[in-house]
C-alpha cells in the first residue's frame, strides 16, 4: 500500500492513507506522476496476518469460481455502505434532535408518539438509537441490552 508522508516544521512524520478511490494500478500512475516514494509494507507477504489469508489464498478463489471482477464489486459495495452509513447518521441526529425536544416540550407526557415515531424506524436505526441515548447516561451499553429493550416496548 502506498502512503504519503508529509514533514512537519517539528520534524514529525504524518501519515496519510491514499485515495481509497483509486485502485492499485492508477495509485502506482499517481505516484510516478508526482515523483512520490513507494513504500511496501513487508507485513503484507506474512501468512500469520489474516488480511493476507484472505488476500492471497481465498479472494483468487471467489474471483476464479465466482466473479472475476470480485474486487469492483467489493468496493462498489462498500461504496453503498458508507453512503448508507451517512445517511443513517444523519437520521439518528434527525431522531435524537426530535426525541430532545419533545421531553422538553412535553416532560414525559404522552410518551405514546414517541412509540409511534420508533414504530416506523427499521430495527437498525433504532437499535442505533437506542445505543446513543443510553451511552449518554450509562458507560457500557451493549445490544443485548437494547435487543431487551426493543422486546420490552414491543410487547407494551
Amino acid at each position: 500500500m502506498l502512503f504519503y508522508i508529509f514533514y512537519k516544521k517539528q520534524r514529525k512524520i504524518k501519515l496519510k492513507r491514499p485515495n481509497l478511490a483509486l485502485n492499485r494500478a492508477e495509485t502506482f500512475k499517481l505516484s510516478l506522476f508526482w515523483t512520490l516514494p513507494i513504500i511496501l509494507d513487508s507485513t503484507n507477504q506474512l501468512m500469520n496476518f489474516k488480511r493476507n489469508k484472505l488476500r492471497y489464498q481465498i479472494l483468487p478463489i471467489l474471483k476464479l469460481f465466482f466473479n472475476p471482477k470480485l474486487e469492483e464489486a467489493l468496493i462498489k459495495f462498500i461504496f453503498e455502505l458508507n453512503l448508507e452509513k451517512k445517511y443513517f447518521s444523519q437520521k439518528i441526529k434527525e431522531s435524537e434532535a426530535f426525541i430532545k425536544l419533545y421531553r422538553l416540550k412535553y416532560k414525559k407526557k404522552n410518551i405514546n408518539k414517541v412509540k409511534i415515531f420508533f414504530t416506523y424506524l427499521p430495527l437498525s436505526l433504532k437499535k442505533q438509537i437506542y445505543k446513543k441515548v443510553l451511552s449518554s447516561y450509562l458507560k457500557n451499553v451493549n445490544y443485548s441490552e437494547i435487543n431487551f429493550l426493543l422486546k420490552f416496548n414491543i410487547k407494551k
